[in-house]
C-alpha cells in the first residue's frame, strides 16, 4: 500500500500550477492521499473519495476537527479503527474508497 501527502498550499482549481499537480497525483500512483490545504475540485482521480472539513465550520470559525474522528485503516483486514477505541468493517473495491456500515 502506498500512502503519499501533499499540503498544496492553497490551491485553487483555476491556478495555472492545478493542471500540472493533477498530473504529479496520477504519476506518483498512491493508495491513499492526505492532501492539505486544497480545493475539492482538486483530486487524484475519479476512484477517490474525499474527506474534508466543510466551508461553513472554516468561515464559522469552530474549530477544525470537532466533528471528526480519527481513524487508521487496517489492510488487509479493512477494518477501521477509531481514536475511541471502537471499530469498522469496510467494504470496497480499494482502500482509498470504502464504504462504512
Amino acid at each position: 500500500m502506498k500512502i503519499a501527502n501533499w499540503n498544496l498550499k492553497r490551491i485553487g482549481p483555476s491556478e495555472r500550477r492545478a493542471e500540472p499537480i493533477r498530473q504529479q497525483l496520477k504519476a506518483v500512483n498512491a493508495d491513499i492521499w492526505v492532501l492539505t490545504e486544497t480545493h475539492e475540485l482538486i483530486s487524484p482521480g475519479s476512484d477517490f473519495s474525499s474527506v474534508m472539513s466543510g466551508k461553513t465550520e472554516r468561515k464559522a470559525g469552530k474549530p477544525l476537527g470537532v466533528d471528526f474522528k480519527l481513524a487508521a485503516l487496517r489492510w488487509p483486514e479493512r477494518t477501521l479503527l477509531f481514536d475511541d477505541g471502537h471499530s469498522m468493517v469496510t467494504h470496497g473495491p480499494s482502500p482509498a474508497k470504502v464504504s462504512v456500515e
